[in-house]
C-alpha cells in the first residue's frame, strides 16, 4: 500500500515482505527445496500473507466509495493472472497429454476451486491455489466483517473466531484424512490471521514511536513466533498470540522498507511469483531440467512481464489507486 488512508495511518511499505514471502513459497515447492535452513518455512509465509490480507484489503475495503468498486479492484488485481495460469496449465497439459482429470482440474481454478487432479508425474495443476481460495472466502467476508465491528459487541463474536479458529486448525485440520484437501480451503481454520490484520487496519494501531518500545515488542513478538513453531505440539499459550506477533513483525517490516523507497522499483511481482511459479515447475519437469534456481529466475521474469504489461493496465481500467 503506498497510500495511507489517513494521517494518523503509519505509511508502510509492504512490497519487498510480500516478494520475500512470494519466493520463500517458490522455493519451498522447487525440488529440491531452497528453505529447509531458513526461519521462515513455506506455510508461515502464507499465515503471514494472510496477515498482510486482513490488513491491506481492510484499507482498500475503507478507500472504497461502495462495495461496487471494491469489488471492481478486487476482480482487476486478482483474476487475469489466474486466466493466464489457467491457459499456461491447459497448455502444458496438452503439451504432455496428462489427460481430461487435469483439464478439469485447471478450468475449476477459474471458480476458485482447487480440485488438485493429478497426471501421470504426480505434479498438481496448481498445488498452491488454496490459499487464493482462501483469500475469496476473505474478500467476500469483509464488508459484512467491517458492518460488524461497528457494533460495540462484535469484539465478542471476534474472540470467538479468532481462538475457535485457531482450535479448528490444531485439533479439525489434522484429522481431516482424506478430506484434508476441503477442509484446508475453508477460512474458518485460517480467520484469525485475518481478523489480525483487520483489527490492525480498522482501528488503525500503529508502531510506536518509542526505539525502546519497538526493540521490546519485536524481540517478544519474534519469542511468541518462535515458541509456537517450535512448540505448538506442547499447546503453548503463544499459539494464541502468533497472529498478532506476526503482524507487529510485518508493521515493523513495513516501517523500516520506507527507507528503500515507497515501493518496490520493478513493481509489485509477490502475486505473479505465487502464481505462476507452479505451472513453470511443472513446464521445467517436461524439459528436465527443474531445479530451484530456474524456477525462481523464469517465475521472476515472467512475474515482471505479467506485473507491466496484464496486472498494472487492468488496475488502470478500473482506475485503482491500490496495488493490493
Amino acid at each position: 500500500m503506498d497510500t495511507p488512508i489517513s494521517s494518523s495511518i503509519q505509511p508502510m511499505n509492504l512490497d519487498y515482505l510480500r516478494l520475500l514471502l512470494a519466493t520463500i513459497v517458490c522455493l519451498g515447492h522447487a525440488e529440491p527445496p531452497l528453505i529447509s535452513g531458513l526461519p521462515v518455512q513455506g506455510l508461515e509465509a502464507v499465515f503471514a500473507f494472510f496477515c498482510i490480507s486482513g490488513y491491506l484489503i481492510t484499507h482498500s475495503y475503507l478507500q472504497s466509495a461502495s462495495l461496487g468498486e471494491y469489488t471492481k479492484k478486487r476482480i482487476a488485481r486478482i483474476y487475469p493472472p489466474i486466466v493466464l495460469t489457467v491457459l499456461f496449465v491447459f497448455a502444458l497439459g496438452l503439451i504432455m497429454r496428462t489427460g481430461q482429470s487435469y483439464y478439469i482440474s485447471a478450468s475449476a481454478l477459474l471458480l476458485f476451486q482447487d480440485w488438485n487432479s493429478v497426471h501421470l508425474q504426480g505434479l498438481y495443476s496448481h498445488g498452491a491455489f488454496w490459499s487464493l481460495v482462501v483469500e475469496l472466502q476473505f474478500y467476500c467476508l469483509l464488508p459484512m466483517t467491517i458492518n460488524l465491528l461497528r457494533n460495540k459487541f462484535a469484539l465478542i463474536g471476534f474472540a470467538l473466531l479468532y481462538f475457535g479458529g485457531e482450535y479448528l486448525r490444531e485439533h479439525v485440520l489434522s484429522s481431516a484424512g482424506e478430506f484434508v484437501n476441503i477442509a484446508r480451503q475453508n477460512i474458518l481454520f485460517y480467520i484469525h490471521f485475518f481478523i489480525a490484520g483487520v483489527i490492525t487496519a480498522y482501528y488503525r494501531f500503529n508502531i510506536p514511536k518509542s526505539k525502546v518500545k519497538q526493540a521490546l515488542l519485536t524481540v517478544l513478538a519474534i519469542l511468541i513466533y518462535r515458541s509456537y513453531f517450535d512448540f505448538r505440539q506442547s499447546l503453548s499459550v503463544s499459539v494464541y498470540f502468533l497472529p498478532f506477533a506476526m503482524m507487529f513483525l510485518i508493521m515493523m517490516i513495513g516501517k523500516y522498507s520506507m527507507l528503500f523507497g515507497n515501493k518496490a522499483f520493478f513493481g509489485d511481482l509477490s502475486y505473479g511469483m505465487y502464481m505462476y511459479h507452479f505451472p513453470i515447475m511443472g513446464f521445467l519437469t517436461f524439459l528436465n531440467c527443474e531445479n530451484a534456481k530456474n524456477v525462481f529466475f523464469l517465475t521472476l521474469f515472467i512475474s515482471f512481464l505479467s506485473w507491466h504489461l496484464l496486472e498494472k493496465r487492468c488496475l488502470r481500467l478500473v482506475k485503482a489507486v491500490d496495488r493490493v
